[in-house]
């Protein structure tokens, strides 16, 4: 699902701002809001880790397949003070705008979150988008910024992080046991980078089912559809964008088919971090322990192939029970909680 962040600003005075177009090609904007983005997640998000500037740029170079990424710098006397941007889905979901909005620390509470909040609105009602969902971190500015513009909370997720130093190698062992003892009649695939061609229907049809298998809780999102064509375009693209990315897959050997994956990609230019993205079974093969099967071979295989990275990130949605049974059994650890906000806009 597209994403969006919430930064933090809420002060009712006018400023005048310059909101000026980021272009993929101009070197000097992808830089300057790169830095604004560095320093808002250094202010607000402490012992986060480092940003990557290749994936920070490739969002807008390569953005997903059926997606339009659009980015904004807000420029007050020449000075990047803020920045907004639009990751539009061109497929699904037409009438909703994932929203980014982030006002630099040093310039707060001087107006230029809701300058730039109007200037995000008439540009996504300009694209017949009369819905904002962006997310921040509860508890800080951009909590309160959100309330006090009227957004609605929709989804809570918790943030965890895994360091690699306090893994328990016995516990783990012991997971993976217990894992194939209640799996028999799979078997464990793994690749680095793109999906295999004769595995991309199979991936697709499970990266579909992230828009309606986990729970969304009071977030409206349609479903995204993934073909075979989808998922190797977006394979490419994540490539492109410079993430490494590490899979383990369940196999069905009966059908010999692919009915769960996990996947954790790694900047090309921070090795030392791991993200968490998808983890999903169909339906009819769970309780076979598969998802925790692929998360601790997915855990090793990463291990094996990059071992520089010392923390692991992941986010879940409170409501996710099963999958929050196993990342506490790894032993992710709570960071901070999040909260996705809805905004209606009016026209």
């Amino acid at each position: 699902m597209a994403r969006g962040r919430l930064d933090r600003d809420d002060a009712p005075t006018a400023v005048r701002l310059a909101v000026v177009p980021v272009h993929p090609d101009d070197d000097e904007a992808l830089r300057r809001w790169t830095d604004l983005h560095i320093a808002v997640e250094e202010a607000d998000l402490p012992g986060d880790p480092p940003i990557s500037r290749v994936v920070r740029a490739g969002m807008l170079r390569h953005p997903w397949p059926g997606t339009e990424r659009l980015a904004w710098l807000a420029l007050e006397d020449g000075e990047t003070v803020g920045a907004l941007d639009f990751d539009l889905s061109t497929v699904d979901n037409l009438d909703t705008a994932p929203l980014g909005l982030e006002v630099h620390p040093t310039h707060r509470r001087r107006g230029i979150g809701r300058a730039l909040l109007a200037a995000a609105s008439e540009r996504a009602l300009a694209a017949d988008r009369h819905r904002l969902v962006a997310e921040s971190a509860l508890g800080g500015a951009g909590e309160a910024f959100a309330r006090a513009v009227g957004a609605r909370s929709v989804l809570i997720e918790t943030e965890r992080r895994l360091v690699v130093d306090n893994l328990d190698e016995a516990h783990l062992a012991d997971l993976l046991a217990d894992a194939r003892a209640h799996s028999s009649g799979y078997s464990v695939l793994q690749w680095v980078g793109p999906t295999p061609d004769e595995h991309l229907a199979a991936m697709g049809e499970l990266t579909s089912r992230m828009s309606t298998d986990p729970p969304l809780d009071d977030l409206a999102w349609e479903p995204e559809v993934f073909d075979a064509d989808r998922m190797r375009e977006a394979d490419r693209r994540s490539e492109l964008r410079g993430n490494i990315s590490y899979v383990t897959a369940a196999r069905d050997d009966s059908s010999g088919s692919v009915v769960g994956f996990t996947r954790l990609v790694v900047a090309r230019d921070v090795r030392t971090v791991a993200w968490q993205w998808q983890t999903i079974v169909l339906p009819e093969h769970r309780g076979h322990r598969l998802g925790l099967l692929v998360k601790v071979e997915n855990l090793a295989h990463l291990r094996r192939h990059e071992p520089a990275v010392t923390v692991i990130h992941t986010g879940n949605a409170d409501s996710n029970a099963p999958m929050l049974r196993v990342n506490v059994a790894l032993g992710f650890v709570p960071v901070r909680r999040w909260s996705e906000w809805e905004l209606t806009l009016p026209g």
